[in-house]
């Protein structure tokens, strides 16, 4: 009795150590809110699933031992199809992605934390205890591969969290089946590589100079933003880099010693998409990797005073809206998308490439708008200039055939003085005045206008389902 009362008292003081140790040391990767069965550290939705996820060193910023894992599900529900036979490796890596479908890393080069194992559902999430700690370098990449074994499957409403963007580095690779246990040292094993990777705790390590988490933006304006974030250390100056949505480094606004939180950016340009990333520093040259992009929209201006020029080489202008159903009686429907789009262009009379939007019209199904903000008119005696071109389909780039339009197809120049309850027809392309496969330049005074006004493009191909295939090219100047 004095034995057992002696180990159970080992066994809860060892217990309570490693609880510890999970609350004081670890380091969180990702901090996406969306969820899938499919980008996680397994699939409860298939019978066999074996998943390789890399984390750079940057995302991890910390070395030393690794004790345990933890991954966060979207709801309680107990995965007990998932939760037994599992094999867990994990090791360093000098890859930063997988560059095709049999580009796994050989589990023989990494360090088996878990065999034939079990993770714990604790509430919403799963922790994997290693077997022995693994002591990470802080320098190479971290590449975690989970084998799951046990035969049956859960729910598909069994998700995990996930970060990553479409277009980043596939850091992950993953082989879901049903029937059998995947063969992980079969040489023509195949998988999925995907850019998405499953946000993960891991337990044992820290990190010097947490980054901080929880961005967001608010108080946003036509031409400032007040953004904040969650510091997680006890940094209390920060950089900030941002710039127009997708940006580069090179295009990137960097500000360095920022001291509140949170800091209105200000010289913003209206309507535009933005994003930002917020670094740590915690002195003596020691930074956060950084963290995000938060993106956010400044505020379009209520009403525009020409001149003015149309961004046309981008799908939908900042400020504009688009619709794809409607009438010339009853205004646009349906608000929210279009079949109207970029990336398509002509070559003009002086042998230029012109991109600009366009719509393919080719059936009798389409009824599409694009619509443009408020212009106040007052000013002064304005003009329109519109640039339009009629060429054969083509998927994109530049093409220089021609084609017709069909025999009741119609694209409209529109204007309303009451902010789209009513539309005037500035003139209509159909097939006896189509524009010239090299574009065609026309000018619309305006002067018999004033006040505040809207324009809108509205593209029919009527009722009769001709055979005529072409794009019609819009570009408005000013």
């Amino acid at each position: 009795m004095k034995i057992y009362e002696h180990m159970k008292r080992i066994y809860l003081i060892l217990l309570a150590t490693l609880l510890s140790m999970q609350l004081l040391a670890q380091v969180s990767i990702g901090t996406g809110t969306n969820t899938s069965t499919y980008n996680g550290p397994l699939n409860p939705f298939y019978g066999y699933s074996y998943y390789q996820t890399i984390y750079t060193a940057d995302m991890i910023n910390a070395s030393g031992d690794i004790i345990g894992l933890k991954y966060t599900m979207a709801d309680e529900n107990e995965i007990p199809n998932s939760d037994d036979n599992l094999d867990v490796w994990i090791g360093h890596t000098q890859k930063s992605s997988y560059n095709s479908s049999s580009d796994w890393i050989d589990v023989s080069t990494l360090t088996q934390v878990m065999t034939d194992g079990s993770l714990n559902k604790v509430g919403q999430d799963i922790i994997i205890t290693f077997s022995e700690a693994f002591t990470y370098n802080g320098t190479d990449n971290l590449v975690i591969a989970i084998n799951a074994k046990e035969p049956g499957y859960d729910a598909d409403s069994n998700k995990f969290y996930y970060s990553g963007e479409s277009d980043d580095p596939k850091v992950c690779m993953y082989k879901n089946i049903d029937g059998s246990v995947i063969d992980i040292d079969s040489p023509t094993l195949t998988g999925t590589q995907s850019p998405y990777y499953a946000n993960v705790t891991l337990f044992g390590i820290t990190q010097g100079c947490p980054y901080p988490t929880e961005l967001n933006a608010s108080e946003i304006t036509t031409n400032s933003a007040q953004l904040s974030w969650t510091e997680n250390g006890t940094a209390t100056t920060w950089n900030i880099k941002y710039g127009e949505a997708g940006f580069s480094d090179e295009q990137a606004n960097v500000l360095t010693g920022i001291t509140d939180n949170p800091y209105t950016l200000n010289g913003l340009s209206y309507g535009t998409n933005y994003e930002f990333y917020v670094q740590a520093d915690c002195g003596s040259e020691n930074v956060s990797p950084w963290q995000g992009p938060f993106q956010f929209t400044t505020n379009c201006l209520d009403v525009f005073t020409p001149a003015y020029v149309a961004p046309l080489t981008t799908s939908l202008p900042n400020c504009w809206s688009e619709a794809d159903n409607g009438s010339l009686i009853g205004g646009p429907s349906e608000m929210g998308s279009s079949s109207w789009r970029t990336g398509v262009g002509f070559v003009n009379s002086d042998g230029e490439s012109v991109y600009a939007n366009s719509i393919a019209l080719n059936n009798n199904t389409h009824k599409d708008w694009l619509i443009t903000p408020t212009f106040d008119l007052s000013g002064g005696d304005f003009e329109l200039e519109v640039l339009t071109a009629v060429t054969a389909y083509h998927f994109s780039g530049i093409t220089t055939d021609a084609e017709n339009m069909g025999s009741d197809d119609a694209v409209y120049l529109l204007i309303s003085e009451d902010d789209g309850a009513s539309w005037t027809n500035l003139t209509t392309w159909n097939s006896t005045n189509q524009p010239a496969v090299s574009g065609t330049e026309e000018v619309f005074s305006l002067s018999a206008y004033s006040g505040n006004v809207k324009f809108a493009i509205f593209a029919t191909d009527g009722t009769v389902d001709d055979d005529e295939f072409y794009d019609f090219i819009l570009d408005i100047s000013r």
